[in-house]
């Protein structure tokens, strides 16, 4: 149910062909709802629905089914405070984490759409996903502690044995978990001035700033020059350094993000989370300096695949909307074109 109204022509084949299999990606992922994938699950999910929504904004007006994916998971709020992974399902299916990209949802369709009523409805949702959090936090160091549930981040190989999650002791501090919940303090600060709530705005800006610090203090690896993933970690990953710096962890990150991008010895992202790689890239202004931050996609071309695939380490799914990342890329970034006020009354084009 995508009505495509707006086009990429690029004169690069390879360029055109990442539009197009990415098009084609997203467009098999929408059914009566959001899925990931057409074949397996067949479910909607918070991290792939937040890529899906953010791609179709690229190509279309039409958030009808985007407004739907927010109620459904709003619709799934269980009483600690969390809501499900996957909904609408026969079973529930939660990832603490993935809350956070139902923020994400909610906040990107407030910049592409600038519909204040829905930020209103759906405050209420975010306050108590965050207060799950929140009252999670270990006094003695201000960290998340204990968020129960199926601690998952990303699908990598060094992580395949935890399915997913950086760590198997599930009373070890994923420091992983508080940045990305302090990303979602700012983003929370956000909904409430534009809600027109500049005490709740200044309430959760101190709670961000207070997990920013408690972060810095235990993550930090000074010898390394990188922020830790866990306690124990022994080898460093990418996601550590994004959350970082998208979270507001550290500031003029530049040399921080080129360590990133060029030291293989960094546990590297998936397809999905590349979205956040490439945000964080943005953020700092780095972005253009890795042409080759497209490889994960050009490799596969030779393959002649149609749709892009889930991963790198199952190689199940063929066809998985969360990894149509290159679409949002070549509209917003290449071509440069994104909103530059909620609801893009008016807009920034800057290649």
């Amino acid at each position: 149910p995508l009505a495509v109204t707006g086009s990429c022509r690029a004169e690069e084949p390879r360029v055109q062909q990442l539009y197009d299999i990415s098009l084609t990606t997203l467009e098999r992922c929408m059914l009566d709802t959001y899925v990931d994938c057409p074949y397996y699950e067949q479910m909607q999910y918070t991290l792939d629905t937040m890529i899906e929504a953010l791609l179709t904004y690229q190509v279309s007006a039409d958030d009808r089914l985007v407004r739907k994916a927010l109620y459904d998971f709003h619709s799934s709020l269980r009483p600690d405070g969390m809501i499900t992974g996957n909904a609408p399902a026969l079973f529930d299916q939660v990832i603490p984490i993935f809350s956070v990209f139902f923020v994400d949802i909610l906040y990107y369709h407030y910049r592409y759409h600038g519909d204040v009523e829905t930020v209103h409805r759906y405050l209420p949702t975010v306050m108590r996903i965050l207060s799950y959090f929140e009252e999670r936090i270990d006094a003695r160091d201000g960290l998340l502690s204990g968020t129960g549930y199926w601690r998952f981040v990303d699908w990598l190989e060094a992580w395949r044995d935890n399915h997913g999650s950086p760590v198997s002791d599930p009373d070890e501090k994923l420091y992983l978990y508080s940045s990305m919940v302090a990303y979602a303090m700012g983003r929370m600060v956000t909904f409430c001035r534009a809600d027109g709530l500049p005490d709740l705005a200044a309430r959760y800006g101190k709670s961000q700033k207070s997990l920013i610090r408690a972060v810095n203090a235990a993550s930090w690896d000074a010898g390394a020059g990188y922020y830790k993933t866990h306690e124990r970690e022994t080898a460093f990953s990418q996601h550590a350094q994004i959350w970082a710096g998208l979270s507001g962890c550290v500031t003029g990150a530049e040399a921080l993000m080129r360590r990133c991008m060029t030291d293989k010895q960094l546990l590297p992202c998936s397809y999905s989370m590349s979205f956040y790689l490439f945000r964080a890239m943005e953020q700092v202004g780095v972005y253009d300096e890795f042409p080759e931050k497209w490889m994960p996609w050009l490799r596969l071309l030779p393959y002649h695949l149609t749709t892009w695939p889930e991963d790198t380490v199952s190689q199940r799914s063929d066809c998985h909307g969360w990894s149509a990342v290159p679409l949002y890329e070549l509209v917003s970034m290449a071509a440069g074109l994104q909103p530059a006020s909620p609801g893009a009354d008016t807009l920034r084009l800057c290649p």
